[in-house]
């Protein structure tokens, strides 16, 4: 009878063992997909600083490359909005004021269109640009960083 008891709290251990390292391991599977795509929102936001700082700073670019840069820009501003329903899940609190800096990101990048208007060189617009992305990569950090307890 012992032994009974023996291998039935050792199958009982197991499998609550089992279970929980089940769930943590969900758990930490769903954090690093949040985690993953703030990296990937982060990149996109390095890439549109790169095409910004070519469009708004450099006056020699040919009229043609110009016009591709800002077709570009444009591109990677849209496919932006395609993660909206995603940071509104994994920013909460912090997803309007994300918003708003996402909508002043584009209309400070394109002055509401590309397709309306040819913008001259604005260092001055850059820097604009510059401090929306340094605060939309602060505000993904810091929710990178409580995702993970590192508060």
């Amino acid at each position: 009878m012992e032994d009974i008891h023996t291998y039935l709290s050792s199958v009982l251990a197991v499998s609550v063992a089992s279970i929980a390292a089940y769930v943590f391991t969900s758990y930490l599977n769903f954090l690093s997909a949040q985690n993953d795509l703030i990296k990937d929102y982060i990149a996109d936001l390095d890439e549109i600083e790169v095409l910004c700082a070519e469009y708004w700073l450099n006056k020699s670019t040919h009229e043609n490359n110009r016009e591709q840069i800002s077709h570009k820009l444009r591109a990677k501003l849209d496919a932006t909005t395609y993660y909206e329903q995603l940071t509104k899940t994994i920013l909460k609190s912090r997803f309007e004021r994300f918003r708003d800096l996402d909508l002043e990101l584009f209309v400070a990048a394109t002055g509401g269109t590309f397709q309306t208007a040819n913008f001259e060189v604005s260092p001055e617009t850059y820097g604009e640009i510059t401090s929306i992305i340094f605060e939309m990569r602060c505000i993904l950090r810091q929710r990178r960083k409580s995702m993970f307890w590192a508060d």
